[in-house]
């Protein structure tokens, strides 16, 4: 799960993000959620903004997405069981090997990992290339 934070550009980022992490764990991803924030005012989620349908549509042959979390772990409290992840926990030039070395071992025995106010570098670089060109794909089709 990831919920992005700042303006569209850092919430589109996001969202690249996690579309490359989830690739690159393996991990379904669930339809990223907006941080609500004084400064931008803005309410609007992820389906005010963008399709939907068209992006799990898009990246269905990469990753698995769902619209929320199955019923066995929607009441959690992944803050309290150390799924919850920020940007303090992960350096920004975070690289593949750190995600994997920080993030699936909380994916694997929590089936579970939240992202919150992601703002990490991972979908852009220093990512291999065949990864990066996933996340980019359902914004250059609807763009």
């Amino acid at each position: 799960m990831v919920n992005a934070n700042g303006g569209l550009n850092q919430q589109r980022v996001a969202i690249c993000n996690a579309v490359a992490v989830a690739s690159l764990l393996n991990a379904t991803l669930v339809l990223p959620r907006f941080l609500y924030s004084n400064v931008w005012k803005d309410p609007s989620q992820f389906g005010d903004i963008y399709q939907e349908e068209c992006f799990v549509k898009t990246l269905e042959d990469d990753i698995e997405i769902v619209k929320e979390l199955p019923p066995a772990l929607r009441f959690l409290n992944i803050e309290a069981i150390g799924s919850q992840i920020t940007d303090a926990d992960l350096d920004k030039e975070a690289k593949p090997v750190d995600y994997i070395r920080t993030v699936l071992p909380l994916l694997l025995k929590n089936g579970v990992v939240h992202f919150l106010g992601f703002g990490n570098r991972l979908g852009f670089d220093p990512l291999p290339f065949h990864l990066q060109v996933k996340e980019e794909t359902y914004f250059t089709e609807v763009l």
